[in-house]
């Protein structure tokens, strides 16, 4: 799977080529915080991709320590995970088997981060920040 970026001045444009088709996604471009707009053109397509995507990161992720993790926002851990979930697993499920076994994770914002607004009192998600959700040695 092959990902391409472009941030212009009015939009950034991702390009997602899965092996078999080419998805296209646009996000406005964020000025003030440009991996805003990178990470919605980067949701975009890989939602345009489906199953596909899911299927890459599978992939992916089977070659330990060879993958960089890049996490936007935080893990909600309240509820056994209900208040996430993808593919029928939780969110932290997720982050614990995608930051786990990689070479580096990358905190994208202030959730991702430090847990942001989802965190702050009363927190009813339980949300955390990557690094609390899923500690690194």
């Amino acid at each position: 799977m092959l990902l391409g970026v472009d941030v212009g001045g009015t939009f950034t444009d991702a390009v997602l080529y899965d092996g078999e088709a080419l998805h296209t996604a646009k996000a406005p471009t964020t000025p003030a915080d440009q991996s805003r707009g990178v990470m919605a053109a980067v949701e975009a397509v890989l939602a345009r991709a489906g199953a596909r995507a899911e299927a890459a990161l599978a992939a992916a992720i089977k070659d330990k320590g060879h993958y960089i993790a890049i996490v936007e926002g935080s893990i909600p851990t309240g509820a056994n995970g209900a208040y996430c979930t993808i593919g029928g697993k939780s969110a932290l499920q997720i982050a614990e088997e995608v930051c786990g076994n990689a070479l580096a994770v990358v905190a994208v914002g202030t959730c991702a981060a430090f847990g942001g607004l989802p965190a702050a009192s009363p927190n009813p998600t339980s949300a955390l920040s990557v690094g609390e959700a899923v500690p690194t040695s």
